[in-house]
Order: structure tokens, then sequence, then C-alpha cells
């Protein structure tokens, strides 16, 4: 949805544009359709996660939740980045966003069709860019404008650039949509929005008063990567009822609603409750428990129906031990004892029985301060089965100089995902990446300087059962 609980369309150039080509009431066979100038979806969409949160270099997401809970017992501590990284990557191998292939992009439909998206995994937040942000905040509302600047920022400064991310705020933020100074959270959950120089984007408050648990985040990211990709700007698939897409109702201001298409309109605002194929708010219309969580179901014109269907869903596959693999990204926290700058650190890697070894971190590196998290990724020699990959080895080596003793590093947690790197048939844009599994997910307190890990273990969080939390949520 654009215009509503969960999306307020955020490219302003395109305001002028779609009321000039409108022409008047359009009569339309299926109930959800695209604008005559043919529909601007993402056929191939690439999804990262970005969480939000302050002193990122100073600290981790899920210490500040544990900080922020402290205080506020309210504060789901469920929400942690391995669990909602590990609900997005298993959405994405489900056949949840299989339905979405009936929508075409261009006019007629002739340029393809909408695919399932691939998850990237997470971006590591990067200090500067929650800096920036972090002036611009009022009462801990983070403004259409810096989310804007942050989706941009991270794209251009982390790691996984991609063009569609997820913007997970902590707690304490709250998020207003464009034209609004006022924050979502009391009457809407979530929105996506898209606009010149950034990435499409979600914004997914953890906000209590936004989505107070689990199931409620679970629910407003699989609603709003359905229409990020179906509906990314405008141009794409909604219910049309006025004469043209982005006149404002007119029970309505301007500013507080430009059209009630994009608030009721789009594929899984049409499920929703209160929505315009669930006006009574049916929660089982409205969502299916899938991975333990609720998520949206959205419309499906072939099927005059809310889909996916119970019964109808396919599991996520397996690690599939033969699919190739050319990278890995380790994702690794330090704990209460730091690595010095001077010290240095490698990982070793078994790849069919043969040892291969990385450069953590090297001597003229900075320091890896206490309670501090670094991402680093490397290319393999050359492309392999995932089962080729055995033990994961991490160690360190004292640099010691006078009046230094032997260095102590403490790893708190190492999580590993192997990749895909290909080239991106489109001429300018970065190589597509595909994640296999997630081949180490370990945490501890803490394991030591060096450390031996055996696959398979799989992503945190997917065996959770939230399927009691299924709600009922009030909209307009």
């Amino acid at each position: 949805m654009i215009m509503h609980r969960r999306t307020r369309y955020g490219t302003l150039l395109v305001l002028a544009i779609a009321i000039l080509l409108s022409s008047g009431q359009v009569s339309l066979a299926d109930f959800a359709s695209a604008p005559v100038t043919g529909a601007a979806v993402v056929t191939t969409g690439h999804f990262t996660n970005i969480y939000f949160f302050p002193n990122p270099s100073q600290q981790t997401w899920e210490q500040h939740l544990a900080t922020l809970h402290a205080s506020n017992t309210g504060i789901d501590m469920s929400e942690t980045r391995a669990a909602i990284d590990s609900f997005v990557l298993n959405l994405t191998h489900t056949s949840y966003f299989d339905k979405l292939s009936q929508y075409n992009a261009g006019v007629a439909g002739t340029s393809g069709p909408i695919n399932p998206p691939l998850f990237l995994g997470e971006q590591q937040t990067v200090q500067a860019c929650v800096d920036a942000a972090l002036k611009t905040i009022a009462n801990n509302v983070v403004g259409f404008d810096t989310l804007r600047s942050l989706a941009g920022c991270q794209n251009g400064q982390g790691q996984n650039p991609s063009d569609q991310v997820n913007i997970i705020l902590s707690p304490e933020f709250d998020a207003a949509n464009i034209f609004q100074t006022q924050g979502i959270c009391g009457k809407d959950s979530a929105f996506h929005a898209s606009f010149p120089g950034a990435p499409n984007f979600t914004v997914i408050p953890t906000n209590p008063k936004c989505n107070p648990s689990f199931a409620f985040l679970a629910e407003s990211i699989s609603h709003e990567m359905v229409e990020t990709l179906s509906d990314p700007a405008g141009f794409g698939y909604i219910h049309e009822t006025q004469p043209a897409r982005f006149l404002p109702d007119p029970t309505k201001g301007f500013a507080d609603d430009i059209s009630s298409e994009f608030s009721q309109g789009e594929l899984a605002d049409i499920c929703q409750q209160g929505g315009i194929k669930n006006p009574n708010g049916d929660k089982n219309i409205s969502a299916i428990i899938l991975l333990g969580a609720p998520v949206a179901r959205y419309w499906s014109n072939i099927d005059s129906d809310c889909e996916p269907q119970l019964g109808l869903m396919t599991a996520p596959q397996p690690p599939i031990q033969t699919q190739p693999i050319n990278r890995l990204q380790f994702d690794i926290l330090t704990g209460d004892d730091d690595l010095r700058a001077d010290s240095t650190a490698t990982v070793s890697v078994l790849v069919n029985g043969a040892p291969v070894s990385f450069q953590l971190k090297s001597g003229d590196d900075h320091s890896w301060d206490n309670n501090t998290e670094h991402v680093k990724t490397f290319e393999l020699p050359t492309t392999v089965p995932l089962s080729a990959l055995s033990n994961v080895t991490i160690t360190l080596q004292s640099h010691n100089s006078f009046p230094e003793t032997d260095d102590n590093w403490n790893i708190q947690s190492v999580r590993v995902t192997p990749m895909l790197s290909s080239p991106n048939p489109t001429a300018g844009f970065p190589d597509t990446i595909s994640y296999a599994t997630c081949f180490v997910d370990v945490s501890g307190d803490p394991f030591g300087y060096r450390a031996l890990y055996r696959l398979p273990l799989d992503p945190a969080g997917f065996d959770k059962d939230r399927s009691g939390e299924l709600y009922h949520r009030h909209r307009r």
C-alpha cells in the first residue's frame, strides 16, 4: 500500500506525471491493474536488512535492545537480527511470493513477470550514516527525508548494497511518512517508498506501538516486501477506484491522504483487516501462519482470492549441499576483550579437505574494540558446492610490543554465510549475490581467541513457534 497503513508513496516528481496521464474513470477486468503506460514493478528483487540504532560501532543491536528492555519490559527481546534475518531468508525460500509471477512489467506485460526475490542478508550498520540521521531526528521520530538519506548512505558505504532494503528501526524510534511530521505508530505499523537517489525501501519500526511482537513484525515485513515488488513507486499493480492515480480522496486533505487507492488498493492492502476484500477484518483472510509467524496474504487476479492459501504453501527447502558457492561472509562480534591494533587474525576453512585461509584483520587495521561487530567477505579460489566446506578455524596472532603481554581476544558470536556471486546482466549494476544457507551461527560467553566450528547449523529462529500471536489489528 502506498498511502495508508503500510505505505505512502515517496516520489514527488511522479505526482504531476501521473495526473497528466489520467483520462477519466478506469474500467478494468482485473481487480488489480497497472497503468495504461505499463507496469513499473520489480521483476528481480534483491533485499537486504538495515538495522538502525544508536552507536553501532560501540554496541550490537541485541545489546541495545537489552538496554531498552531494562527500563521498558514491553520491548520484545525476540526481535533479534538473527531471528529477523532468518525469517526473511526462509520466507524467500518458500513459495510465498510465487503468485506474484502473474503480474508482469512493461506495457501489456511485455517485460516479464515478478520473480521471487532473493535475500542478500543484512548490511553492517555504518556509524557515519547513523550519526548523520540522528542529527535530523526530533522527538525520536525519524523523518521521511532522513529515512531516504539513510537508505542511500548505507547502500553507498555498507556491505551488500541492493535495490531494495528493509530498514528496521530500534524500539525507541517512530517513523514519519512523506508529507508528515508525526510518526505512524499508534495508527499504522510500517510503510514502503521509492525516491530518486535511494533504493526502494521499507520502514519497519520495532516500536511496541507499531509492532509489539515478532508476530506483528513478520506480518509487516511480508506485507511491505510484497508491495515493494508489485508497486514500488506508484506505477505498479493496485485496485483503481479513482479517476486517476494520485488524485486526492475528496473527503481528506491532500497532505493527509493523496489517494485512497494507495491506502487500500495495493495487493496486500486489499486483503488486510478492513481491506476491500476483507471488510469484516477476518484475520484468516489477512494472514496465514508460515515459519511460525503470521505472513500477509495478498490479492491474486487469477484466483480472484487472497493468496497464498493454507495448505498450499511449500516449506523452506533444506540446505542444498550441491548448491554452488564462491564467497564466504564472516560476521564476527567481539566480546568484552578486544583484538589489539597490532594483533592480526586469520580464518581457515577446509574446502574439499584442503585449508583455505583469509586475513580477517591485519596489523595495520584499527583495533577491534570490545562489543563491536565486523563483517568481512572473501572470494573462494574457485566455485565449489556447499558440501565442499567443513571446518572453520579462527586464529589470533599476537604481536607484542613492550610492555604488552599476549593479546586475549574474546569472540562473542560468529556467523558464516556462503554466497554465490555472478555478473549482473544489467550494465552498471553490481553482481548478483545469492545466499546458500547459514553455514555457522553460534554465540557464547565467550569463546576465547580460537574457535572451531562444523556444519551444518541452521539459521537461528526458524523453529520458533509464534502461531499463538496471530492477532486482530484495527485499520482505518
